[in-house]
């Protein structure tokens, strides 16, 4: 069976060259098969090109893509008995330079806010901090909250402290199921990267897909029902616990201004994600795949942000997600 992967050495490729000497340049490229109904390994063998979405990429297709193609075949051919077309998706030169635009010094001025933000509030927070006890960061301010709300010091209680309410003593079996559903989440990706990373093993790889273990390891549909009773049963509760306190009145604003609530609460965050990934993710590290994984992800970030602050991600634009990690 032909690899799956093969790769020359990336460094090496983009060593710098002499001044009157090309420069480096190390290109990835899909090899697609053609069909060939005499070859019995041909028939064990299927394979779906989707075309590249990077930039540059036409430029780099007319300077490479015979060559490329002639090296594939002739080990193709020699090795295995087989003839392919190939595709380039990207390539890295010696000579690229990192390029700056208006969107990547937006998500430095951001970054520089926050940092100021959090500097400031926890300076604060210290300095009216009198008794310079611990309980201080344990207690609210209600006439100064908002100039503590980046407060480190204060934040980091408020995330490691327990909750005395009856109600939450009474749901701490639900922090089991978090720890448990969390814990497949993180395993389901990782067992995902297997399909996406280079191996030399794809017949291994495909029959472990065939084992009930790894089925179920990586179908998200158990731990995300999970999710979603767990969510429901929380949202159940808290409503009526809401509804005892107010004697049973309840206005149809409720559930709007709770949905409300709890957009403010995750867009944020999740908006400064997607901007990393659309400007800076590219730029912090290289590699042979890199480029073709980051700089996919920055483009659909790029043209797509809006599904996901929306959270219509799933419905629209589906099939370009702007998180492939």
């Amino acid at each position: 069976m032909p690899k799956l992967w093969q790769m020359d050495d990336y460094d090496q490729c983009l060593e710098s060259p002499g001044p009157d000497e090309p420069s480096g340049v190390f290109c990835s490229l899909s090899v697609v098969l053609k069909p060939n109904n005499r070859s019995e390994l041909w028939k064990l063998i299927e394979y779906k090109f989707n075309d590249g979405i990077l930039e540059n990429i036409p430029t780099y297709r007319e300077a490479y893509h015979d060559v490329l193609e002639i090296c594939v075949n002739k080990e193709l051919n020699d090795t295995y008995g087989l003839v392919a077309h190939t595709e380039i998706l990207s390539c890295d030169k010696s000579t690229d330079e990192v390029v700056i635009d208006a969107l990547d010094m937006s998500f430095l001025i951001v970054l520089c806010a926050l940092v100021c933000f959090v500097t400031l509030s926890s300076w604060y927070d210290s300095s009216i901090n009198y008794k310079r006890t611990s309980d201080h960061y344990r207690h609210p301010l209600d006439s100064k909250m908002v100039w503590v709300s980046f407060s480190i010091q204060r934040n980091w209680y408020r995330l490691t402290s327990r909750s005395r309410d009856e109600l939450n003593q009474k749901l701490r079996f639900f922090q089991a199921f978090r720890f448990l559903t969390m814990s497949l989440v993180i395993f389901g990706h990782a067992a995902l990267l297997l399909a996406v990373t280079p191996t030399t093993h794809s017949e291994k790889l495909e029959r472990m897909m065939h084992n009930v273990g790894s089925m179920i390891l990586t179908n998200g549909v158990q731990i995300t029902q999970t999710f979603l009773g767990m969510s429901g049963a929380l949202l159940a509760i808290q409503f009526c616990s809401f509804a005892e306190k107010r004697k049973g009145k309840v206005s149809f604003l409720y559930v709007p201004f709770a949905i409300l609530y709890r957009y403010v609460r995750l867009t944020p965050v999740y908006a400064l994600v997607i901007l990393l990934h659309a400007t800076w993710l590219l730029k912090l590290q290289t590699g042979p795949l890199w480029r073709w994984g980051a700089e996919t992800e920055q483009t659909f970030c790029r043209r797509n942000w809006w599904t996901n602050l929306l959270y219509i991600n799933n419905y629209v634009h589906a099939d370009e997600p702007v998180r492939l990690s």
